[in-house]
């Protein structure tokens, strides 16, 4: 149950986030808001690390038996940030949200099934298909109330 309350929390905070950095972007510029954002993060993070009881030693041991592809997290999370920034500064948080949570669906059925081997079962896809639905149906009605039709 704990896991299911984090996941969920974590979405909420993932909005948040994002619309606050996409604020920050809308002052600054895209580039320098997710600069000053990850520039904030590693001033935290150090802050964590060096005050956090145990050796700052413990993980770094274990650096080299990660592969390389494992270190490019940080390089997406750059992408993500600056593509997030972009979108939020132009859709509703609602219609950037709900298309973030299609491209998820629709990647974690693909790294699901190719590094997992999970069989896909036909109601995911039907249940990934039904949101793409009500997404496309929620921007026409919009685009009809704005006569944007």
């Amino acid at each position: 149950m704990l896991y299911l309350f984090l996941a969920f929390f974590t979405g909420i905070i993932l909005v948040v986030q994002m619309h606050m950095n996409s604020h920050l972007s809308a002052k600054l510029d895209t580039y320098n808001g997710v600069l000053y954002n990850y520039f904030t993060a590693v001033i935290l993070f150090l802050l964590y690390f060096i005050f956090r009881p145990g050796p700052l030693t413990e993980g770094i041991s274990h650096m080299s038996s990660a592969s390389m592809w494992m270190y490019s997290g940080g390089a997406l999370g750059i992408l993500i940030v600056i593509l997030c920034n972009l979108a939020f500064q132009k859709l509703s948080a609602t219609y950037s949200t709900s298309l973030i949570i299609l491209g998820q669906l629709g990647a974690a059925i693909v790294i699901d099934r190719t590094f997992f081997g999970v069989v896909i079962q036909p109601k995911e896809i039907v249940g990934i298909l039904l949101i793409a639905c009500g997404i496309a149906y929620n921007s026409y009605i919009s685009s009809r109330r704005r006569g944007v039709a």
